[in-house]
């Protein structure tokens, strides 16, 4: 059963491949996942059955309760053993060298060429974007840089830059024209919320894509494209290290104080620059 929030199931899915190897031919994996996953999570694990979840809230003598139903695993379909997908890292996952590498979802290979063709038109390297999440409550807005605080990296030669900011951007992607003169280009057709799949075929026809920790990050680390994670501090999923050890190919980029975004960015500017041009880089960290 997939965690809280649509990055934290993208990362978590990292030990999918073991539990699908641990049960078998003999027996039956399901995997429960929000609705806009199951698309992407059936083709990468084809033997197994996967569904959706049903939220809802319980409201009892002792307050509100969150639910997570699982309509699918019911009646006949009832599973013998259920567990949330985090659960099962203390079994496949208990130190840094069990962590993989390797991607563990399969976007879909018509829709990745046909943005690859549609890539194809645009000059330079082709880098995803996304600087935000959608849920910028007080609490949470500390954590992201606005985008003229992505001026440095938005100015990089040698590259072009693809929209992955789901939500409503308009007004940040026209701001970005107008004070930076760079076009982050939208890909006509293409809803970054609602259609995941589509999202992820994009972003496997990504040469890279840096991003703050959000779900496009996670589906593009999913899916093998290097990502690049800028976060206002260390985060817990570096686990200690300088990537994100969950997924194939990363790097962490974060401030020496938290949230030092006017320092942090011209270094992830810098880095860009060097992996455009193709030089050898050096270890950050």
């Amino acid at each position: 059963m997939g965690e809280q929030g649509l990055g934290d199931e993208f990362m978590f899915a990292n030990i999918l491949p073991d539990v699908a190897e641990a049960v078998g031919d003999d027996g039956k994996l399901m995997i429960a996942v929000d609705p806009r996953l199951v698309p992407l999570f059936q083709r990468s694990y084809p033997k197994a059955e996967v569904g959706t979840y049903d939220d809802r809230s319980l409201i009892d003598a002792d307050g509100n309760k969150a639910l997570r139903l699982i309509p699918f695993a019911a009646g006949a379909n009832k599973p013998d053993l259920w567990a949330p997908m985090g659960t099962a890292l203390q079994h496949y996952r208990k130190s840094l060298a069990d962590f993989p590498h390797k991607p563990f979802l399969t976007p879909d290979p018509a829709r990745v060429a046909d943005f690859r063709a549609r890539l194809a038109a645009l000059p330079g390297k082709k880098i995803g974007l996304c600087w935000r999440s959608m849920m910028l409550a007080a609490k949470r807005a500390k954590y992201f840089s606005p985008i003229e605080g992505w001026a440095a990296v938005l100015q990089t030669p040698g590259v072009t830059f693809v929209n992955l900011q789901y939500g409503d951007c308009a007004e940040e992607l026209a701001q970005a024209a107008e004070q930076f003169g760079v076009t982050v280009h939208v890909m006509d057709g293409l809803d970054l919320k609602q259609d995941i799949d589509g999202a992820a075929a994009l972003c496997a026809a990504l040469d890279l894509v840096i991003s703050a920790p959000t779900a496009a990050a996670a589906t593009a680390a999913s899916v093998g494209t290097e990502t690049w994670f800028v976060t206002a501090g260390r985060t817990w999923p570096q686990m200690g290290t300088a990537e994100y050890p969950w997924y194939a190919k990363t790097m962490a980029f974060w401030p020496e104080n938290f949230g030092e975004w006017d320092t942090l960015m011209p270094n992830v500017s810098d880095e860009l620059e060097v992996w455009a041009s193709g030089a050898e880089r050096k270890p950050l960290f």
